[in-house]
């Protein structure tokens, strides 16, 4: 048996997700439910040599230093896929998820209504929040994909890692992903100041570099970014309580400041329950918002 396989699988049963734990029968997500393949258990040394497949060189020795990875795959005949690797009991565990050909768009989603006229901003801080795996990153990519059909600017994005390859139309269009382009997302951020963005599209903002976030929103361009929690308060109080105690009060003024939106979302099933759709509300910010936060 090889990876291929198992990543043909997850193509033909639209899954969202496949799952490689050694001493174990590979499954799929299909929506939200887990599927065990007709296949055999995978040993140790399968999954390690399925890793060493899909990972590039300077991946693996990162992986065998920390004990985890990201990163995408790119499979001939197949496509791309993100990847993410684990050790556990000693052993490889892969989590494995197809990435759409084609960039996705905010009709395909079913978001054009509610995330549209954001993509018109000129500045200031968009939020886009939710679980692990409710489709941040893919939503960004819809945004990202809006703008760069519509408007003639420059897109920056800071990827963790880069997923969708955005093919420039109207926009000049420069991808970075953490690891390989640059050493943290705080040093990216700073150095987008630099490089005359536009737009800044951050898919996974990490607490420690939520000062530089701040700053980007109020630069005067347009910042996007996805933040991992489960609504607006949650996702706004983080971001502001990342920042040290003594600095805490001037993050909150510049995030009142700067904020325009913040969008939740979740993955649902569809009513066959033969897939999974976005379900998205948004909190636009205003007045009594503003000062609800400062």
């Amino acid at each position: 048996m090889e990876i291929s396989q198992i990543l043909q699988a997850a193509l033909e049963h639209n899954a969202s997700d496949a799952h490689i734990v050694a001493g174990q029968t590979p499954t799929l997500r299909i929506a939200a439910r887990l599927h065990t393949l007709d296949m055999c258990v995978v040993s140790r040394q399968w999954v390690r040599h399925a890793l060493e497949r899909l990972a590039p060189v300077d991946t693996l020795h990162a992986f065998d230093e920390h004990g985890h990875a990201a990163f995408t795959a790119e499979t001939p005949g197949l496509g791309r896929f993100r990847v993410h690797a684990i050790r556990q009991r000693g052993a490889v565990s892969l989590s494995i998820r197809p990435i759409p050909h084609a960039a996705p768009t905010l009709d395909a989603l079913g978001l054009r209504d509610a995330l549209e006229p954001l993509t018109r901003l000129s500045d200031g801080l968009v939020l886009i929040t939710g679980a692990a795996g409710s489709g941040r990153s893919t939503t960004l990519a819809a945004m990202a994909h809006e703008i760069n059909a519509r408007d003639d600017l420059r897109i920056l994005t800071i990827e963790d890692p880069v997923e969708h390859v955005l093919t420039p139309a109207r926009c000049s269009i420069v991808q970075r992903e953490l690891g390989r382009d640059t050493p943290t997302l705080a040093a990216a951020l700073r150095d987008a100041a630099r490089h005359d963005a536009d737009v800044l599209i951050v898919n996974d903002v990490e607490d420690d570099a939520a000062a530089e976030l701040i700053a980007a929103g109020e630069s005067g361009r347009l910042c996007l970014a996805g933040v991992r929690g489960v609504g607006a308060g949650r996702a706004v109080a983080r971001l502001i309580n990342a920042a040290p105690e003594h600095a805490r009060e001037d993050a909150r003024e510049a995030v009142a400041a700067s904020l325009r939106a913040v969008v939740r979302q979740r993955l649902t099933p569809t009513q066959d329950g033969a897939a999974m759709r976005c379900a998205a509300e948004t909190l636009t910010i205003d007045d009594e918002a503003r000062d609800c936060i400062a």
